[in-house]
This record gives C-alpha cells, structure tokens and sequence, in this order.
C-alpha cells in the first residue's frame, strides 16, 4: 500500500482549482493504492466541504477525521486530510488516472482536485504482446520465442504454468524458466516458451489464439489472463486468389457464388481433391481451369445458398490436396431480409 501527503493551497474565490497530483508508479493489479492528501485553506474566509466525488467507482475518498460525515468546515489557514483509495482491480492494465474533487458549499466547481495516476500492472502479460509469423511455410518449422509474465500471486501452490494453442496452427515446442525484469520484479515469475508453426498447419491466413493456464498435480487446468493472440499467414505448393470469400450485404434466399483461381493442383489431381465446408449454407466445387490458363491452376466455385440465416455470417471453405496440405478460404457475409420490388 502507498501511503503519502500532498499540500493543496486553495482559496475560496479559486474557480480552477488545479489537480494536486500523487504519482504511485507501477502498481500491481490486485493491490490497491492508498494516499492521504492534505488540503489547506489558504484563503481569508471559511470554507465548507460539501461533499466529495471521484471520477471512478474503483475510487473512493473521505475526509480523515473522527467524524463520519464527509461534511468539513475548513477556517482559514487550517487543513484537512483526505483519504482517497484507489482498487485497480477492475481496470485493464494500462497507465490510469483517477481524480476526487472536493466541492464546497456555494462554489459550482470544485474547491480541490486530488489526482491519482500510475500505471497498473497486469496480473499475466506477454512479451511481445502478439505473436507474428509473417508469410511462412508450414514445412519450415518456423519458431518465435515468448515470454511470459506472471504475477505469483496467480499462480496456487503446486500449479505449473502452460501455454495451450487453441488452434492446430501453432504448437509449444518447450519451456525455460526466464528472468522477469522491470519494477517490482520480486513478486514476478516468468516463463520462456519456444512456440512453432506446426506441420499440420492450415494454408492461408492465421489469426489464432493461446491460453497461458495453471495445471495442477491432477492435471486439471484453468485459465490465467487473455488469450494471446497469434497471426500470419501459412504458405505451401498451393494458393488462392482471392485469399478471403467476400458476399457482402447479400439478401436471404438468393444464393451467391464466388470463384477462386487456385494455382499448384493439376487437373490430373482434381479427383483426389477433398474439400470441406464448415457451414451447411456453403457448397463448393473444383474442376479444371479454363483454356489458356496453366496446367497446374484449377478453378473453385462457391455458393452460398439463400438458407444463409439473417445477420453476419462466417465460414470456411477447405481444400484439401493429395499432398495432405490444407487450403483454408474464410468467408464472410452480411445476410439481410429481401427488400420487396427489388431484386
């Protein structure tokens, strides 16, 4: 807890009271920040605390005396003191500032404004915060390292740290125990995780996610923090173009197709191409592309039925090769009611 004073020198004619600032640094997020901030009169007449309000329902202030009532007479040249307490436990960790003004009675701004400004610290923190792949092969074993940042008051006794991918895009090669560097350190542990584009990675574009977890003894897990996110884009001997089904704003109950060329599958391979539809309102086919084109390109026609339900829609379209690669095509639609006269 941090406790401290701070002097206000206000008067009772000041209408732009300025903020009387304490500054708590870094703070962890469950821990809350405590400052006792004097409050002086320094003016000729005598002055009522009315009340006092805080920008944030994780702050609360009250003037420090025997007395419940938050209700203060100030004479000139006296000073109160006021509590202000800050709980960072609802707020997502970031540089804040929170702010208590204290109103007096016939004054419409404040008499004092008490500032509290740090930044609050996450309880799990990435480093770096994403985790990028750029355009890489699935067959290259492409490996990015994180590090992870843990505050041990997270972490029960006998629980070990994991970091699950919850996609077969990527997956954790190995972990090291890592140095946790910066302020406060003492009540840090970080781990240093080796994560790697898997071989059974789908073709295409990456925007995956991982879930750093507390395992205990019996290997039950639960989560800790937000999920990591993972981009890139998994390249191999096939690609689309487009990359990505765009319908659009299509109205329910007329179908729309979409044509991609796909390069790298011959049409003497087509028959032994497999292709998967994640959503009942896709439907997909492959053949041989027209005269003119090389041998090794083909051509993929999707549909998207008129059974599409109303509102935004997401799928995917598979191909998959006689190589065992996985061409994955993301769809997109906004799917809205028939407007009656118009086609």
């Amino acid at each position: 807890m941090l406790l401290g004073e701070n002097i206000a020198l206000a008067t009772c004619k000041k209408t732009n009271a300025q903020a009387i600032v304490f500054e708590f640094g870094v703070q962890r997020y469950k821990h809350t920040v405590e400052h006792v901030f004097l409050v002086k009169n320094n003016s000729s007449g005598v002055i009522a605390i009315d009340r006092l309000t805080s920008t944030c329902d994780c702050t609360s202030a009250f003037i420090d005396t025997n007395h419940s009532s938050a209700s203060q007479t100030i004479r000139p040249g006296e000073r109160i003191k006021v509590r202000v307490t800050l709980d960072p436990s609802h707020l997502s960790p970031a540089l804040v500032t929170r702010s208590v003004y204290v109103m007096a009675k016939g004054m419409s701004k404040p008499f004092a404004v008490l500032e509290m400004t740090g930044v609050i610290r996450a309880g799990v923190s990435f480093a770096p915060r994403t985790l990028d792949f750029g355009a890489a092969s699935a067959r290259a074993r492409v490996t990015r390292v994180v590090t992870v940042t843990v505050d041990k008051a997270e972490v029960r006794a006998g629980e070990s740290l994991r970091l699950r991918p919850l996609a077969p895009e990527v997956d954790v090669a190995s972990d090291v125990p890592a140095t946790p560097m910066g302020q406060g350190a003492a009540y840090l542990t970080a781990r240093r995780f080796m994560v790697r584009l898997s071989p059974k990675a789908r073709l295409g574009l990456m925007n995956e996610q991982m879930q750093l977890e507390a395992v205990d003894a019996k290997g039950a897990a639960r989560k800790l923090g937000e999920p990591m996110s993972v981009f890139g884009q998994v390249i191999g001997s096939v690609q689309a173009n487009p990359e990505v089904l765009a319908f659009g704003v299509v109205n329910k109950g007329e179908p729309q197709t979409r044509v991609v060329t796909v390069q790298g599958i011959k049409a003497a391979d087509l028959a032994a191409v497999k292709i998967v539809c994640s959503s009942p309102a896709l439907k997909a086919e492959i053949q041989a592309a027209p005269v003119g084109l090389p041998d090794d390109y083909a051509q993929l026609s999707v549909t998207m039925s008129g059974a599409a339900p109303l509102g935004g829609f997401q799928g995917e379209v598979t191909v998959v090769t006689p190589k065992g690669e996985q061409l994955v095509l993301p769809a997109y639609a906004q799917v809205q009611e028939a407007v009656a006269g118009k086609s």
